[in-house]
């Protein structure tokens, strides 16, 4: 074969490469071009990753202003009998009963809680906290409230038991502390509870949820 021969070939073969190489590119614009079309990249999948909370943190930092929640209160009255029998003779006996009208407050100490106190699991999402006992925190007695009720005289005794101021700020300290005494019978104490349970669950619960922390179970449990 000539030397010129061997040429024509060599350049009828690039010749071919290059048509075949446009028409290729020509063919994979037209695909990528067409509607419908999308192309994606394929990656490693991703690991989802837990972040790590102190939920501890979150709950102490949020009870950083509180010192006493306020769990319930409860409206009382108290009656107290009070005597002016003379010389200890039933005709000269008299007995008025005096009414006072007031509320007790109940409150669980968060003062005193610390990361000791709180346990939390993040996987189980719970949170147990310790707390002390609820106590009543407040009794309060208005002094408009005061009534005067029955009263029984003896034949020889007419009109209501006449009181000084001085008798009656003593009839309210013994007003306050029988109320207290009731407010912390076993009946309202363990009404107390069941209320402080509540009211800390509800502001544990707060404070996760303002933190993002959601889906948490909140155990109370008292020392």
């Amino acid at each position: 074969m000539s030397t010129s021969m061997k040429t024509k070939i060599i350049i009828g073969l690039i010749i071919v490469a290059a048509l075949g190489g446009f028409a290729l590119s020509s063919y994979i614009n037209r695909i990528m071009n067409a509607p419908g079309y999308s192309a994606s990249i394929s990656t490693a999948p991703a690991y989802s990753v837990k972040p790590i909370v102190n939920t501890k943190a979150v709950i102490i930092s949020g009870l950083e202003k509180s010192t006493k929640l306020i769990t319930n209160e409860m409206d009382m009255v108290c009656d107290i009998a009070v005597n002016d029998t003379w010389l200890d003779l039933s005709i000269f006996s008299k007995e008025q009963i005096f009414s006072f009208e007031g509320h007790a407050a109940y409150s669980a100490d968060l003062a005193n809680i610390s990361a000791d106190d709180i346990v939390a699991d993040n996987d189980a999402y719970t949170v147990k906290v310790y707390i002390d006992e609820p106590s009543v925190y407040n009794i309060y007695i208005d002094p408009e409230s005061i009534r005067t009720k029955e009263i029984k005289n003896g034949l020889l005794r007419f009109g209501e038991v006449s009181l000084a101021e001085v008798d009656i700020r003593a009839l309210m300290v013994t007003a306050e502390e029988q109320m207290k005494a009731t407010a912390e019978n076993d009946e309202n104490m363990q009404k107390a509870r069941e209320n402080t349970v509540q009211s800390v669950t509800e502001l544990f619960g707060k404070i996760l949820t303002n933190a993002g922390l959601v889906g948490y179970e909140i155990i109370v449990i008292f020392k």
